[in-house]
């Protein structure tokens, strides 16, 4: 691990114990806590490496605060606005970022419950990471409610059932691959 990789890994670790410090009890919670947040992250690299232009980054910070505020399992409607809201407190504190991964991540926050489509690859990935993860409360992902090419294979969704009995990466083994796969689109 080079140096810089080193420190955004360092760097994305403080945040996660951060933003689990500031969690709402839905990091408990056994539908929508912490390990489908993990799920989300690791569903999330799966699609990176087929969705050029989407942003390593930006998905690693949707897994963490999605639905990092939620009050309830069930009905929710504004939850992931307060975890958008949580992350635009938090995330300066370890990193900066730019404008438009600020957007991307406001606009994954606040509309991935809304079960729409998008062209932006960031977004795009940050929404099918979730939906990959449906089959924590029995339903099956709908290939037509992808947006990512890689998302709406069978052989991804079948893979995302398989993952859902296996405990997910830690949060500092996913800071790690997120800083890795930052690098790499660093990368010329």
């Amino acid at each position: 691990m080079s140096h810089s990789t080193k420190q955004l890994s360092d760097q994305l670790s403080t945040l996660v114990q951060d933003a689990l410090g500031k969690a709402t009890v839905a990091a408990a919670f056994h539908y929508h806590g912490q390990k489908h947040w993990r799920r989300v992250a690791q569903n999330s690299f799966r699609l990176l490496d087929s969705t050029p232009g989407a942003d390593a980054l930006v998905v690693f910070l949707f897994a963490l605060f999605h639905d990092s505020m939620r009050e309830n399992e069930g009905k929710d409607p504004d939850h992931g606005i307060r975890g958008r809201m949580l992350g635009v407190k938090v995330i300066p504190n370890h990193l900066d970022i730019s404008a438009s991964q600020r957007a991307a991540f406001g606009e994954a926050c606040d509309h991935h419950t809304d079960g729409n489509l998008s062209e932006d690859p960031t977004v795009a990935v940050c929404w099918d990471s979730d939906r990959l993860d449906l089959w924590r409360v029995g339903k099956q992902p709908s290939p037509h409610l992808m947006s990512t090419r890689a998302a709406r294979e069978q052989g991804t969704i079948d893979w995302a059932m398989a993952n859902l009995d296996v405990v997910p990466q830690s949060w500092s083994e996913l800071a790690q691959q997120a800083a890795r796969a930052v690098q790499l689109e660093l990368e010329p």
